[in-house]
């Protein structure tokens, strides 16, 4: 498994406090139909400020780059975090 950077946010707290959020692509081969292999995407948001650090991932989300693509662009936008990065994505995939 690899990952690819897709964008950063730099951003203040209410108190003032900076961090980012950095936000990425995980690539993985996927075997599927017992010997055609294939990309399985993914996402993984990282928080980092005031000397911590947060991190979240998800696998295997779907099989379609422009898919994971643009959502992950989606979430940047609206600055998803890792706290809420498994329960925006159970959302998305719901809707189709």
């Amino acid at each position: 498994m690899w990952e690819l950077f897709v964008e950063e946010r730099d951003l203040e707290n209410e108190i003032g406090q900076a961090y980012r959020i950095q936000y990425y692509i995980l690539v993985e081969e996927a075997e599927a139909a017992g010997s055609v292999c294939c990309e399985s995407y993914g996402i993984r948001i990282v928080v980092s400020g005031s000397g911590e650090t947060q991190s979240e991932s998800l696998r295997n989300v779907t099989l379609r780059a422009a898919i994971i693509d643009k959502l992950v662009h989606k979430m940047a936008d609206h600055l998803v975090t890792p706290t809420t990065l498994r329960d925006i994505v159970e959302d998305w995939m719901a809707v189709g």
